[in-house]
């Protein structure tokens, strides 16, 4: 009777309905502070958008429950009360340069002056003592005073309908002038990725500069600890925001500045996807020759019989590092100062794995196997 029960279970549980995700679908979850929502003014030729370009929203109804919809992402996109931001022109960029059977969806969450802590599930204090004046307590309600939760509230409903490819993060005027903050920023996208699901490897983040101190940005030390966030955590990437025009108050970007940084969050995830090596059957593809071409530098692979990689870059090499999908260091292997090298993987290939070469003249390249 047992042997029976517990088979009409398994049954049962085979026949529910499964949530089909939807390749097509991209999902993008983007969280910050300011210059994330956006605060340029913006007239009716902003507010148009394409039915290929959505967010998803959440409303509250008068008996308590939640309702999510997907809506055109048009200005403006985070909170009903922000402006203009870089959002717009992110996904601009993106519908001209993808195929037109693809889609983008956004799940956002911005907060004016937001510090790190806000979006740490983990903080000592909740977000609402953290506020600096009714402003932002009311913006940290539309989130329902904890905005983590929010994000992953809603990207989890997002992730029936698609996929998510990736994090787009701009914060740090407030609080990011240390390496305590770049360790939180890094913790908040290893948490993100583990709440829901996502594989480091397969899910790069995004991080924007902030004003630059050629445009007037009074904030403009924290780019220095931005740009040392790839150092910090693997498929991390920073967003320039080289010629992007400022504000008045020093900090926020012009309706110019925010079009021009959206457009490089859009070229620097484009960028990304093209150095992405999938690799669907190593046993298959290890005789092949596989180039990376970059900017500044290119390594040349060439698998042997053995499984093991013989490397050729166009540069003296100091090191590849190798790291395991969650960004875990597994090995390194040092070239001091060689351009090729032979390179033994073969015994890493049972797991997607990242190798980070590093040129003795600072400049690096990534190649993913999966």
């Amino acid at each position: 009777m047992k042997r029976k029960v517990l088979l009409l279970v398994v049954m049962a549980a085979l026949s529910l309905p499964s949530v089909a995700q939807d390749p097509d679908f991209w999902i993008f979850l983007c969280f910050g502070q300011a210059n994330m929502a956006g605060m340029a003014p913006y007239d009716s030729n902003d507010g148009e958008a394409s039915e290929r370009f959505v967010k998803l929203s959440e409303t509250t109804t008068f008996h308590g429950d939640k309702v999510y919809t997907w809506d055109k992402a048009k200005t403006p996109i985070c909170r009903a009360d922000a402006g203009l931001g870089m959002l717009e022109s992110f996904g601009s960029v993106m519908l001209q340069r993808i195929p037109d059977n693809v889609r983008i969806g956004l799940v956002c969450a911005a907060i004016d002056n937001a510090p790190i802590d806000f979006f740490d599930k983990d903080a000592p204090q909740p977000p609402s003592s953290l506020c600096t004046d009714n402003n932002q307590l009311d913006q940290l309600q539309e989130y329902g005073g904890q905005p983590y939760e929010y994000l992953v509230r809603l990207a989890r409903r997002a992730k029936n309908k698609g996929v998510i490819k990736g994090i787009l993060f701009h914060q740090g005027e407030t609080d990011g002038y240390s390496e305590e903050w770049e360790q939180k920023v890094v913790k908040v996208y290893h948490d993100l990725c583990a709440d829901l699901g996502l594989e480091v490897l397969a899910t790069p983040m995004f991080v924007g500069e902030v004003l630059r101190s050629e445009q007037g940005g009074t904030c403009a030390a924290v780019n220095d600890h931005i740009a040392h966030l790839p150092y910090v955590a693997h498929n991390v990437y920073v967003v320039s925001s080289e010629g992007c025009e400022g504000s008045s108050d020093h900090v926020s970007f012009s309706a110019d500045g925010y079009r021009t940084l959206g457009t490089h969050y859009a070229e620097r995830y484009l960028e990304r996807m093209e150095e992405y090596m999938p690799r669907q059957s190593r046993q298959e593809e290890a005789s092949s020759v596989t180039t990376v071409k970059v900017t500044q530098m290119s390594i040349n692979a060439d698998f042997d019989d053995d499984n093991d990689m013989w490397v050729e870059a166009s540069e003296p090499l100091d090191r590849v590092d190798i790291r395991d999908s969650s960004g875990k260091l597994l090995t390194v292997f040092r070239f001091n100062g060689k351009s090729n090298l032979k390179v033994p993987i073969h015994d890493l290939l049972t797991q997607p794995i990242v190798l980070e070469f590093h040129a003795v003249s600072g400049n690096t390249r990534t190649i993913r196997f999966e």
